[in-house]
Parts: structure tokens; sequence; C-alpha cells
């Protein structure tokens, strides 16, 4: 039985051919896919290719309504647009190089030998606790920083054992009030701004690089965390454009048919 795929539209034909089984129905496949050659680069088949494009636009201004977000981007010609994307992705690449290059000595760690030693009289030595409290794991955390005053400069070793931080200020509070109204204790310290990384008392270590160090890494590294986040949002906003200026084309804004 053979079918006058003529009667039908465009569009039901397109859907025809989603759902024929060409294996079983080898004829009328025949027939359907000469009757669809047949209506190409027709009016019927530029209409329902606009009513197509017409139909995504619609689903992503309500995308962009629903949400109140719509996505920005440059578009670029293959010819006559290569300065702009030269220019474009030389921007991009530099703000990624700056953003690493701020980034990457956060996860370094000075070695001993290229810190600052600092001979120095303490004034003063406190162990302070702070108190953090999660809300979201319900858990209560205290770090023990220990502050080291030489007048008019403050060192602070940071995130240490309370045990540590206690014994420390307590050998050398011992160490200031055991010194003569003439004198004050000296200590050597190794520091980057202010930033402890080691502490010599009576040419004996009491806070080692090597307990440190760990100590400075996560100091660093946590207060950086949520940058990378920026980085992430710049790969978001340009990466469509960033796409464009290697692939012209590859994103448009506004689909349309002349017909």
């Amino acid at each position: 039985m053979t079918i006058d795929y003529s009667k039908y539209s465009l569009e039901e034909l397109l859907d025809v051919k989603e759902n024929i089984n060409a294996a079983k129905y080898p004829q009328r496949y025949q027939d359907l896919l000469a009757e669809i050659d047949n209506r190409a680069n027709s009016p019927e088949e530029q209409l329902l290719e606009q009513k197509q494009v017409q139909s995504e636009n619609e689903l992503e201004d309500a995308y962009n309504s629903n949400y109140g977000y719509r996505l920005e981007y440059f578009e670029f010609e293959a010819r006559g647009d290569e300065y702009k994307r030269a220019l474009f992705l030389l921007a991009f690449l530099l703000i990624n190089i700056v953003f690493l290059c701020w980034a990457v000595p956060k996860y370094h760690v000075a070695p001993l030998s290229e810190v600052h030693e600092f001979r120095t009289l303490v004034d003063k030595v406190k162990c302070k606790t702070e108190t953090v409290y999660d809300e979201e794991l319900d858990k209560t955390t205290r770090y023990y920083d220990l502050y080291l005053q030489s007048y008019p400069e403050t060192f602070a070793a940071l995130g240490i054992s309370r045990a540590l931080c206690q014994k420390i200020a307590k050998t050398i509070s011992v160490s200031i009030n055991e010194a003569e109204a003439q004198e004050q204790t000296e200590i050597s310290l190794w520091h980057e701004q202010g930033l402890v990384y080691q502490i010599a008392h009576k040419n004996r270590i009491v806070l080692p690089y090597t307990y440190m160090k760990s100590k400075i890494y996560n100091f660093q590294t946590t207060s950086f965390k949520m940058n990378w986040f920026l980085l992430i949002g710049i790969w978001i906003i340009c990466f469509p454009s960033f796409i464009n200026a290697i692939f012209p084309g590859t994103f448009v804004k506004n689909k349309s048919i002349n017909v």
C-alpha cells in the first residue's frame, strides 16, 4: 500500500521520518525522503526553519526571564576581525597570567634560607585564642596565635597548638620578668611582613620552621581559596567570546532566517 506524502505538510513529513521503521517499510521510507527532497529550499521549508528558530529564541528568552540572567559575549567575523580577535585573546591571556602571578605565591612557602632573620628585644608576649563557629557543621574551632611585640612592631605565629603557644609565651614572659629593669629579652625570629616562620630564644629553637611551614601554607591558601571562584567566573563569562575568537561564529546571539 502506497501513501501519497504530497498531502502532508513538511513538518508532518519530518515527524514521520523520525518515527518510521525504514527496515520494515523501505519503499514508504524512500517515497518519504523523495517528497522531503522535493520541498528543499521551498517557502514552506524556510517558514518551518524560521518557526524553529523563533521557538528556540522564545525558550532562551523564557529561561533568561525566569533566572534573570543573560550571558553576553562578543561575536567575531572570520574575515576582517583578525585584529579584534587577537586583541581579545591577548587581553584574556593577560588576565589569566596576572591572576596566576597573584595566586601561585600563595601556594609557596619560602625556605628558611630565604627568610629574613631578625634579632629584636621583646616588650610583650601574648597567646591569643580565637573561636570560630561553623554553622553548617555546628562545630566550634579554637585557634591559638602567638603575638610578640617589639615596639613599634608586632609579629605573629598563627594557628599553632595551644600547648606550644602557652609554652613559648610562658618561657619568654619568665625571661622578661627575670631581666633587670634596664634590659629586655632578646630573641631571633625569622619572618616575612610580620608573619613568623621560626623563633629562637637564648640560642635554642622554640618554634621550628618545620612546624610552622604547614601552618603558613594553610594560612595563605585558606584566605585565598575563594578567589579561585573569581577566575572560574571570568572563564564562564568569557568562554563564548573566547571560543568565538578562535572559531568565529560558534556562538551566535540572534539567529534569523530571511524568507
